[in-house]
C-alpha cells in the first residue's frame, strides 16, 4: 500500500479553513479596538459635558476624533446626557466571506451625583 502525498492532502484541505479563521480573528480584533477607541471618546465627552456644561465641547471632542456629526446624537435632560453612536468600520478580510463592513452602535447615559461623573452603558 502506498501512502505517500497523504499530509499533503489533508495540508490542502485544513489550509483554507486556518485562513478564514486567521481572517476572522483579525476582523474582530478591528472591531474590539474600535468600539473601544469609540467608548473612550463617548466616555470623555461625557465628562467633558459635566466639566464644562457645555454640550458644543463634547461635539468638539467628537470632530477632533473624526466622528462626523450624522453618526452620533446627544440629548441633554435635566442632570443627564446621553450619547448614542452608529457607524460602521470596513471590513478587511470579512470581504471574502462578503461581508463589507461591520456596524457599532452604542449608546451611554452619564449623570452627575456631586462630583462624581456616573457613566453607563444603555441597552
Amino acid at each position: 500500500m502506498n501512502n505517500k502525498g497523504q499530509t499533503l492532502i489533508i495540508f490542502v484541505i485544513l489550509i483554507p479553513i486556518l485562513i478564514l479563521v486567521a481572517a476572522l480573528v483579525v476582523d474582530t480584533g478591528l472591531m474590539t479596538f474600535e468600539k473601544e477607541r469609540y467608548r473612550g471618546i463617548i466616555e470623555n465627552g461625557i465628562e467633558e459635558y459635566f466639566d464644562t456644561g457645555n454640550v458644543e465641547e463634547t461635539e468638539k471632542i467628537f470632530s477632533l476624533n473624526d466622528i462626523p456629526k450624522e453618526e452620533y446624537t446627544i440629548i441633554v435632560q435635566e442632570n443627564q446626557i446621553e450619547v448614542s453612536l452608529n457607524t460602521s468600520i470596513e471590513a478587511i478580510f470579512g470581504k471574502i466571506i462578503n461581508i463589507e463592513e461591520y456596524e457599532i452602535k452604542m449608546n451611554y447615559v452619564g449623570t452627575k451625583e456631586g462630583e462624581r461623573v456616573i457613566i453607563n452603558k444603555k441597552e
